[in-house]
């Protein structure tokens, strides 16, 4: 999302309170705001590499809020103030740029945040993100995948149930999908680290029960990731090869 907003101005009142919201960077308001379903006028320039750009207030307090988040003191804060709960709702809205806004927002509060972690799990997270992990756009399904990763880095419990609800299987596909397609962005490496730290513990130290779900084909396949340009890629790569082999 970009650095900043600016105030909307108009006349119903939800419009309101976010201009004196946005003025103000008041987080509880803003929170206030994430159930507004008030349209606001076409906002014509991009605010997002791929997400939709927000059609209601609602959603645009939930792109300021992300905006927002860019310290542990401001996560701490918003998932105070009750977001990280609707903002899981919104990714059951019928409202695609609803969903996109909540999606983009619950990855940067989740990160390195264990108490947005519960409480996001708490509301139900993993089910939810779980629920996503066929949406047809590749940047979503990264970042649904990137925001799982937030959670159950955090508590092996939390490993454990997105394990049973199928998180091997979803993170296969995920790796099998970047190696076809390797001019996206992070597409790789995103793949190839998320599946790392699912299979090890905080330690390193590989989880055996878990290596051995992964499917052969996985071995076969990561070798044709293009790592030629990348060391960081590589270093994954090879560190992958060597806890499956």
């Amino acid at each position: 999302m970009r650095p900043t907003l600016t105030t909307i101005g108009g006349t119903h009142p939800d419009v309101k309170n976010f201009d004196a919201a946005l003025e103000q960077l008041d987080i509880n308001a803003l929170a206030v705001l994430l159930r507004s379903k008030c349209p606001i006028a076409k906002i014509e320039d991009p605010l997002h590499p791929w997400a939709l750009n927000p059609t209601t207030i609602g959603a645009l307090a939930a792109v300021q809020l992300a905006i927002m988040a860019n310290s542990e003191e401001a996560q701490f804060k918003i998932g105070e103030a009750g977001a990280i709960e609707l903002l899981l709702e919104f990714l059951e809205s019928e409202q695609e740029d609803r969903r996109h806004c909540g999606m983009v927002a619950l990855h940067t509060l989740l990160f390195d945040n264990p108490e947005n972690v519960s409480l996001a799990v708490d509301a139900g997270a993993i089910d939810i993100l779980m629920n996503h992990i066929d949406v047809p756009l590749p940047e979503a399904r990264m970042l649904i995948g990137n925001t799982l990763r937030h959670i159950f880095v955090t508590d092996p419990v939390y490993r454990k149930e997105f394990v049973m609800k199928g998180g091997i299987t979803f993170f296969v596909n995920q790796v099998l999908f970047a190696v076809e397609n390797p001019d996206i962005p992070n597409a790789q490496f995103d793949a190839v680290v998320n599946m790392l730290d699912l299979l090890q513990e905080d330690d390193g130290q590989a989880i055996p029960e878990l290596v051995l779900q992964v499917p052969a084909i996985i071995k076969t396949q990561v070798r044709y990731m293009q790592t030629e340009s990348d060391d960081e890629l590589s270093k994954c790569v090879l560190e992958l090869l060597e806890m499956i082999d």
